[in-house]
């Protein structure tokens, strides 16, 4: 039985590529290390350094999570590319399966023995946590705040940043970050062949999953009336794909939750990875059994894979401009003239790319011209087919979606949140069921006007219309409001609505509703649980009124506010100010008064995290619990 492994192979191919491994440790120790020891040794040493590596927000380990494998893959197989080179490795005493096996395990070490000799290294020389906050003016902010996704007790004066779990929990997001950007680009290197296709490819690929739910959404939402792009989707889908993007935090799946950078929990997340890394590898082997050795130098390799890849190219071209064309020219109209001309023009650009010519339709052999015309015509057929599909479904509503609306004894809350997105998408958290009114009466109020909506929706969707076919500067005389409903349903369920109303109908319908005391305070639902406040930050300002032109003043000081005690009566305040400037309609209320921007900021607590803003306008009652509390507004120096 042979090996599954050359060796000879394998220590060729290390041998002839060990700069990269080199290369990468060095960024690291002289880009990492080296700060951090240096600040170590410092006389004010600050953590803040390793903990920024430790939670892989460090620059250098963002970008060595995507340029490392990228290189190594190019690098270990580059001969696909060249047909001189592939024939001669392919006459090499080995198997197709060992050559396969052996140059990805090449690669593979390049990439992560450097990763494996710089966790240890972190562990050298202890960091140590010896951070004053006394200068912020509260001595009490952030132990619990700072780094909760790897400290979720938060850090002690003198304690050990670089503990040995916390670093090998850093080495294994970073393994895994690694490991599937490795597996991703060697797909990439199998489907393609040649160097700059491959770059292109691989490019695409860590978004090419949520490229297929934006288009998705983006078609549904204009042709499916009460939709709205399912934005946690397609951030969900990102953090399915793009591992670096969930360890870092960088993207915002579940709202105000960290809930991406908090690893209790993640291990769904991390199973998932695990089964589509081995997903890519069994197919990247595959593909290398199929591809032919005379397709070196093609740009895809599978006639198949290079259609899907110019209709693919040709959909999104299609979809981008004709969005384009309808807001620049008002006019929904030109949505369909988009279409044509955004699929056309794709559909030639993908061509140029596929045949790596500017010359696709002006050959030297008769008959190709017609014969692109005819690729062209099957691939806007089967786009036509697609869009036609999707008229119908939403047109006739044949999924229900549009005539669905939940019964009242079925429904637990309602919430109505900007842009379909709830605060907190943790059910077992105290914010979760804050967040949501549980009234009977504003939810008896809320079904009978969402009933009215569905009933009036050949009207209301020319108001829809409008009010995406319009350019931005325009929007503001376009007379519509923006309404979204979220249910919670008993069982469990949510269940989301976005429109867009005339203004009429929204005044009639929603108006009473929105500006109620209960649904007003619903937003500020995070004040409920004062014990996770740990900070509220007032920015006074006033409008002033010169030449029948407002003007808002910012020139004062900034009052912090950090008691306990203080917050918890502030809060009440607060809330008195915010509904009368909601109810209001957000509207200057009085020039020349003292108006208040508050900010607050949580612990991660019941379900909440981060920082709130909101804009309470005049501040009558806040400016008299400062006054009783002996806070002044001062202006600035």
């Amino acid at each position: 039985m042979r090996s599954l492994f050359n060796t000879a192979l394998l220590k060729e191919q290390l041998k002839r590529y060990w700069p990269i491994g080199v290369i990468t440790f060095l960024a690291y120790f002289l880009g990492c290390l080296m700060p951090i020891w240096n600040n170590a040794g410092s006389k004010y040493p600050s953590p803040d350094e390793m903990i920024q590596l430790l939670e892989m927000q460090n620059p250098i380990i963002i970008i060595s999570n995507i340029i490392t494998p990228l290189v190594a893959v190019i690098s270990i197989f580059s001969y696909m590319y060249r047909q001189n080179s592939t024939g001669a490795i392919h006459s090499l005493p080995f198997t197709k399966k060992q050559l396969f096996a052996s140059n990805v395990m090449a690669g593979y070490l390049l990439t992560i023995l450097p990763l494996v000799l710089f966790s240890l290294l972190l562990l050298a020389v202890p960091v140590e946590f010896r951070r004053d906050y006394a200068y912020s003016g509260n001595p009490y902010m952030y132990t619990k705040w700072i780094a909760i996704d790897i400290f979720p007790n938060g850090l002690t004066y003198g304690e050990v940043v670089n503990t040995l779990p916390v670093v090998t929990g850093f080495f294994a997001r970073t393994l895994l970050s690694f490991t599937f950007y490795y597996v991703l680009f060697i797909t990439a290197a199998m489907m393609v062949g040649n160097h700059i296709v491959y770059f292109l490819v691989s490019a695409v690929l860590p978004f090419i999953a949520a490229g297929f739910c934006a288009l998705f959404g983006v078609t549904a939402f204009f042709y499916l009336f009460g939709y709205g792009i399912e934005r946690v989707l397609i951030e969900k889908t990102l953090t399915f794909t793009n591992p670096i993007l969930m360890s870092t935090g960088f993207t915002y799946a579940e709202s105000s939750e960290p809930y991406i950078n908090k690893i209790d929990g993640m291990g769904g997340y991390y199973i998932a990875y695990v089964v589509i890394i081995a997903a890519l590898l069994v197919l990247s082997y595959g593909m290398h059994r199929a591809r032919g050795l005379e397709r070196a130098g093609d740009t895809v390799v599978f006639a198949p894979l290079k259609n899907f890849f110019i209709f693919m190219i040709s959909l999104s071209g299609m979809v981008l401009m004709g969005i384009f064309l309808m807001a620049m020219l008002d006019s929904v109209a030109f949505l369909y003239v988009g279409f044509v001309i955004g699929f056309i023009i794709a559909f030639i650009i993908a061509q140029m790319i596929a045949e790596k010519s500017f010359n696709v339709f002006y050959k030297y052999k008769a008959g190709v011209a017609f014969w692109q015309l005819k690729a062209l015509m099957r691939h806007a057929a089967v786009a036509v087919a697609l869009l036609a599909a999707v008229v119908i479904t939403c047109k006739m509503d044949l999924t229900g979606y549009v005539r669905y609306m939940p019964e009242a004894s079925e429904v637990a809350g309602v919430y109505f949140g900007w842009s379909g997105r709830l605060k907190s998408y943790d059910p077992a958290s105290e914010a979760y069921e804050k967040q949501f009114i549980s009234d009977p009466r504003i939810i008896g109020e809320t079904l009978a006007a969402h009933g009215q909506v569905i009933n009036a929706r050949a009207e209301q969707r020319k108001a829809f219309l409008n009010s995406i076919s319009s350019s931005y500067d325009r929007q503001e005389h376009i007379s519509w409001e923006y309404q979204p409903i979220i249910y919670r349903l008993k069982n469990g369920k949510i269940v989301t609505r976005e429109y867009r109303l005339s203004k009429a109908f929204h005044d009639e319908y929603f108006s009473d509703i929105i500006y109620s005391e209960t649904v007003i305070l619903s937003d500020l639902f995070w004040l409920e649980i004062s014990e996770c406040l740990n900070q509220i930050a007032l920015r006074p300002y006033i409008y002033t009124q010169q030449n029948d032109e407002e003007r808002i003043n910012h020139n004062y000081k900034e009052i912090m506010i950090y008691k306990a005690d203080e917050i918890r009566s502030l809060i009440e305040a607060l809330k008195k100010d915010y509904v009368k400037h909601k109810q209001n309609g957000s509207r200057v209320e009085e020039y020349d008064a003292v108006c208040f921007d508050a900010h607050t900021k949580t612990n991660e607590c019941g379900g909440i995290w981060g920082s709130y803003y909101l804009d309470i306008g005049y501040g009558k009652n806040t400016l008299e619990w400062l006054n009783t509390h002996g806070y002044k507004v001062e202006k600035l120096d």
